[in-house]
């Protein structure tokens, strides 16, 4: 599951910043290496503050099997999104969740 080509839709591009994106390309990259990786995952990305610095929150889950992982991140622009990506066997796509 997810091997390279990568797609992005437009809006994916547009709403969701260059460096998170290096970010979700680089957590599924790290599934490669596992066998039970679920077609859709998903990235819940939010914002959040702790001591006057602001972080990206970014929750990376999947329904089958079901697993989730919590990042924080420092960021001085985080957003609030939700993206999928989906492995379509010879390539994925990331989009935002109301694209889908």
């Amino acid at each position: 599951m997810f091997h390279d080509p990568q797609y992005m839709t437009t809006k994916f591009i547009n709403k969701i910043p260059y460096l998170i994106q290096l970010l979700l390309f680089q957590m599924i990259d790290s599934l490669k290496i596992k066998s039970d990786v679920d077609y859709l995952q998903i990235f819940i990305l939010s914002v959040e503050t702790h001591d006057g610095k602001t972080f990206q929150k970014i929750v990376h889950s999947q329904e089958q099997p079901p697993k989730s992982k919590t990042y924080l991140i420092p960021y001085p622009s985080p957003v609030t999104a939700k993206v999928y990506t989906i492995d379509d066997k010879d390539h994925y796509t990331f989009l935002l969740a109301e694209e889908y």
